[in-house]
């Protein structure tokens, strides 16, 4: 508490720093990947809905509409639509049981200037939840402020979701009420020198399984012939990890095989698919 902007934390409670811990400037790493691929050639087409996806021997055909209707055929595919992952593998028979969470985000104000409020890295609380209710959740979790998001706006949230889904169009958007009140209420606890009401709040979709691991494979044998032409990606708490996670991508399609070791991410694990 003497170091961080944190008051009435439980004299039981234990700090751990962990000194490579960081930030990603996602939109930064978006944009930069967007032009990497365009550099090395790739046709890229926005807000394009999959209308249907065919797997042979001989390679994959992928339909789809953006805007207007286009067919691609290739050789080799990578499938990673996240939480959409659903609604492109019905095309050929498949469901993953996915979990999806419509997690809360919120931008706290915080005290301006060289004495105002500074989170000096990224936080995390763990604790179990009250009553054992998933919805009254001890999960927090906190950004500082960086040089890509909002001035003097902290990034505080719970680590939870009361809506949860299993498909995307299923999404209420507004953040639950119950998140939202159960962070204010940490923060007016707990954070000094930061409003007790968020400046602005919204939410985004983050896919699970059963196991809280990824989906890292080819197509199931089940599809028949060809079901090695297609690598799929899902679920999971990867965006830390998309170098590596593209590396492995890539190596699965072009060399048929990946140098990593992905057996506890395997399509046909038990729970996986429906």
């Amino acid at each position: 508490m003497q170091q961080y902007p944190l008051r009435n934390l439980p004299g039981n409670f234990v700090g751990v720093f962990a000194p490579t811990n960081g930030c990603i400037n996602v939109p930064l790493m978006l944009r930069s990947l967007y032009r990497l691929a365009q550099s090395y050639g790739a046709t890229l087409r926005a807000h394009a809905e999959v209308k249907d996806l065919k797997v042979s021997e001989d390679g994959v055909t992928v339909s789809f509409d953006s805007g207007e209707m286009e067919t691609v055929t290739a050789s080799k595919c990578i499938i990673t639509p996240g939480a959409y992952i659903n609604d492109v593998l019905q095309h050929i028979g498949l469901q993953i049981d996915l979990s999806i969470w419509e997690m809360v985000y919120e931008y706290y104000a915080t005290d301006p200037g060289p004495n105002g409020t500074l989170f000096p890295s990224i936080w995390f609380q763990f604790l179990d939840n009250t009553d054992g209710d998933p919805a009254k959740s001890n999960l927090f979790y906190g950004f500082p402020t960086v040089a890509w998001g909002p001035p003097n706006l902290a990034r505080i949230a719970v680590d939870n979701a009361v809506n949860i889904i299993s498909n995307p169009a299923q999404r209420k958007i507004v953040p639950a009420a119950n998140d939202l009140q159960i962070v204010a209420d940490f923060v007016a606890k707990h954070c000094v020198g930061t409003d007790n009401r968020p400046n602005y709040a919204g939410t985004c979709l983050h896919g699970n399984v059963f196991d809280n691991m990824y989906v890292l494979d080819f197509l199931p044998s089940s599809v028949g012939k060809g079901y090695n032409n297609v690598a799929v990606y899902t679920a999971g708490w990867a965006m830390k990890l998309v170098p590596l996670l593209g590396k492995i991508l890539s190596e699965m399609v072009i060399d048929g095989a990946t140098s990593y070791d992905i057996s506890q991410f395997k399509i046909t694990r038990k729970g996986i698919l429906k």
